[in-house]
């Protein structure tokens, strides 16, 4: 759980950089690999097994289709924004969403009841996003150029809002669940998760890609998924194909190994938590917490020699510094405490999943 998780974060930074202008192709192929995943279990675990009930079949799918709007609309604002966000800050960052829960559920769960040590766990999350905002703002505010004063810290705003909706995401599931009150297998309701999460970001891409066209910023629509998949496949598109001759650094090497890799991390992270939680939602905290060290040791060795090879501050926000090494130690702190009471409503969505 641990290395799956790690791997997870850092391989999410490395494919959105290298895959830089074409962001929205890579969330396709990313939805497109993960439903193939999952439908491909769900459909021999209906075919060979008991496991997946007609009445499971029953879930509403409009609790499917509202929830995978969400993730859909989350996973494209992070990956729009996390181009923005220096390595090491999008494991900080990313941990808006615990607070998010918390906050929200008071209004969405008003019954869900929090322990001490959540509210404690809360405090430090919050202080080292705190911190790891200041920061940002502040190298904004005295060290950026003119024409890129604040692209970080707006960047790193917007990658602060999709952490929220991936809290108001898991909210939703955990709310359809309980309101399911039956069994329903985590694969079978993946499955069809993906697919239509898959579905929506081919729209939305197809209307990005299409209003890019008419005014003039890429060139044929066709053309940027061309090579947006060319890039999945390793290639390097020439500078004089290329249609985004603002984006002054391209380097496709390695994109579907990170991809891959990404996605199957994906994959292992949901299996290995929905079996963990069976037995204690308080080893997930810790795996958590190891995971965050691991992921921000690793972003900042790529960072180190990213920014030597290729400088450039619209991809790496910056070097890491006492700030960021605090910031972290205080999160991963934070994560420890909050871990030590188990999650409310832990076991009924566990007998339910």
């Amino acid at each position: 759980l641990i290395i799956n998780t790690a791997t997870e974060r850092v391989t999410f930074k490395m494919m959105v950089d290298r895959m830089l202008p074409y962001k929205f192709v890579l969330i396709d192929i990313i939805f497109l690999a993960s439903c193939s995943i999952f439908s491909a279990i769900s459909y021999y675990k209906q075919r060979y097994t008991d496991e997946i009930t007609p009445n499971m079949k029953l879930f509403p799918h409009k609790w499917i289709l509202g929830i995978a709007f969400v993730d859909s609309v989350q996973f494209l604002w992070s990956v729009y924004s996390a181009i923005g966000v220096s390595p090491t800050m999008t494991v900080i960052l990313m941990h808006a969403s615990t607070l998010f829960i918390v906050m929200a559920s008071r209004v969405v769960t008003p019954s869900r009841s929090y322990g001490k040590l959540h509210s404690i766990g809360v405090v430090f999350i919050s202080v080292a996003i705190f911190l790891s905002l200041f920061k940002i703002i502040y190298n904004d505010y005295y060290f950026s150029s003119d024409e890129s004063r604040w692209y970080t810290t707006k960047s790193a705003f917007l990658y602060l809002i999709a952490s929220a909706l991936q809290g108001l995401s898991t909210l939703m599931k955990e709310k359809a669940l309980v309101e399911w009150s039956q069994p329903i297998d985590i694969y079978f309701l993946s499955s069809w998760l993906f697919f239509y999460q898959f579905l929506i970001t081919v729209i939305f891409s197809v209307l990005f890609y299409l209003y890019e066209a008419i005014f003039g910023i890429q060139g044929s629509i066709w053309r940027s998924f061309y090579y947006g998949w060319n890039c999945f496949l390793g290639f390097t598109p020439s500078a004089s194909s290329r249609d985004d001759d603002s984006i002054q650094f391209i380097n496709c090497n390695g994109s579907f190994i990170l991809i891959t890799t990404y996605v199957f991390a994906t994959f292992a992270v949901l299996a290995a938590i929905n079996v963990v939680l069976q037995y204690s939602s308080q080893v997930v905290g810790r795996a958590v917490s190891a995971a965050i060290l691991t992921a921000f040791l690793a972003l900042w060795m790529y960072d180190l020699y990213e920014s030597r090879a290729h400088p450039s501050n619209y991809i790496f926000g910056g070097k890491v510094g006492l700030f960021d090494v605090v910031a972290v130690i205080i999160l991963v702190v934070g994560m420890e405490v909050y871990s030590r009471d188990p999650e409310p409503d832990v076991e009924l969505l566990t007998q339910h999943s």
